[in-house]
């Protein structure tokens, strides 16, 4: 016995293809969309970092008073350490 078909050959061959195209198009979307969102997070990602980056950034005022701290530190700490050897 032959298992009887509802619709011809030809019908379903176009359904089938017609539903292929349609399945690629809808993946072919979703990859561009999935791209795309993905491209803006990494272009936020590398501004932020770099607005981060130059807010940080000292001044020449700031920067010399850090020289100047880091000098009186040293200074400090070679003046302990030879009171320790006269000790």
């Amino acid at each position: 016995m032959e298992i009887p078909k509802l619709i011809e050959e030809t019908t379903g061959n176009y359904l089938t293809t017609i539903l292929q195209k349609c399945h690629q198009t809808r993946i072919d979307k979703y990859s561009f969309l999935f791209n795309l969102i993905i491209s803006m997070f990494f272009i936020f990602l590398m501004g932020f970092t770099l607005y981060m980056c130059a807010t940080r950034k000292k001044t020449k005022e700031q920067q010399y008073q850090q020289l100047q701290d880091d000098q009186k530190y040293i200074l400090n700490k070679i003046r302990e350490f030879k009171e320790i050897r006269k000790g």
